[in-house]
């Protein structure tokens, strides 16, 4: 499956690891080894330039658009680690209101994406492995907690487990996996997170 970012940037600001202005940045990423980006400038004399900005390897598909409903302003706010020029994190806001925060390791390497609603966290959280870029872990989050489904990955893209949440808590039937996709291990949670049942497979 792919995974596909879309980031809409202000007019004249720089995209990290870029030194040319972008007016908008469309990131595609592939479960392939490798990420192609076009940024589109509106200007006749220059080509299409394509460029590698975040490895983002996924073994599901995701979609993210960046630009905000109904022609409100869309803005961001960048922060660097104390002592160096490498992004700590980036916010997306639309009319002043926080869409989105990019959190990066002090190596400058995405490591997590929260979403936003209303000011509170809430939508899914994505975290990254910063040595293969590819995605490790996504829950569901309301109002900050983890409430929903949870997926976890191995290393090279399998997936590891899925389960559910309720407001921090597991519930229900989570499953665990070999690389292969055989189940190796089941286990059952009640309404209250109390381990009910584990079953080896």
């Amino acid at each position: 499956m792919s995974v596909t970012l879309k980031q809409h940037w202000r007019s004249g600001s720089s995209v990290p690891g870029l030194s040319v202005p972008a007016s908008r940045l469309i990131c595609v990423a592939l479960r392939r080894p490798f990420v192609t980006h076009r940024p589109i400038v509106p200007i006749l004399s220059l080509a299409a330039l394509f460029f590698s900005f975040h490895s983002l390897q996924a073994n599901e598909f995701w979609k993210r658009n960046y630009s905000c409903p109904g022609g409100a302003t869309h803005t961001e706010n960048r922060q660097t680690w104390s002592g160096s020029s490498a992004l700590q994190e980036v916010k997306h806001l639309c009319n002043g209101q926080l869409q989105h925060i990019y959190e990066y390791d002090r190596n400058g390497k995405l490591n997590r994406i929260k979403t936003y609603n209303g000011g509170q966290e809430t939508g899914w959280q994505y975290y990254l492995n910063t040595v293969t870029g590819g995605l490790m872990r996504k829950v569901m989050i309301t109002n900050g907690r983890m409430n929903g489904p949870e997926e976890s990955y191995y290393n090279t893209g399998e997936l590891l487990s899925k389960g559910q949440y309720n407001y921090g808590v597991k519930v229900g039937t989570w499953i665990y996996y070999h690389k292969d996709g055989r189940k190796k291990k089941t286990l059952q949670y009640d309404g209250r997170g109390f381990l009910l049942k584990t079953t080896d497979h």
